[in-house]
């Protein structure tokens, strides 16, 4: 697991500084359309686009980072009234964030071979520069979530032998 702990923290690393640059950069075109378009009449036609995509951006980077730390939206029905169930139903979530990231790299590629010739207006940039993000947070969240199963599979079958008298290694 120590292998997978590097690999997470690289894309981790590598997400935040994006997700960091990329809304510097959001930022910064919006602000600058927005202050052309009152002081001078002028607004950026290209503003619109590029916020879009870099949002789109944004979103799909920041997801895996907050997949690896559960920053998503969680419901706790059961608490600390059955806790061994919480484990359990951690790891059913595990798999079924698997499933979701399948249908999320598979139609993302499709999406991205259809979206190759589609173009932006203003900026006439190929969409499949955005949409590949798609497919590429899938690929990253598959490693982020391996991590999270590996911690959830091991809390699990502590909190058994625990519950059975065992020992923990």
């Amino acid at each position: 697991m120590s292998y997978l702990k590097i690999i997470n923290k690289f894309f981790e690393y590598i997400c935040r500084f994006l997700v960091g640059s990329l809304l510097a950069l959001f930022t910064m075109s919006i602000v600058a359309h927005v202050f052309l378009r009152s002081v001078f009449s002028y607004p950026l036609s290209w503003a619109q686009d590029g916020a879009v995509m870099l949002f789109i951006w944004m979103v799909f980077l920041g997801a895996p980072v907050a997949l690896r730390y559960r920053m998503h939206f969680a419901i706790d029905l059961f608490g600390d009234k059955v806790p061994r169930l919480g484990y359990v139903l951690n790891v059913v979530c595990d798999v079924l964030v698997y499933l979701f990231l399948y249908v999320m790299i598979v139609y993302g590629v499709d999406f991205l071979k259809i979206a190759h010739s589609m173009y932006y207006s203003y900026l006439y940039i190929r969409q499949s520069y955005v949409v590949v993000a798609i497919p590429l947070s899938g690929f990253i969240m598959f490693f982020m979530n391996t991590e999270n199963l590996i911690v959830d599979l091991r809390a699990l079958t502590a909190r058994s032998l625990l519950e059975d008298g065992g020992e923990v290694s």
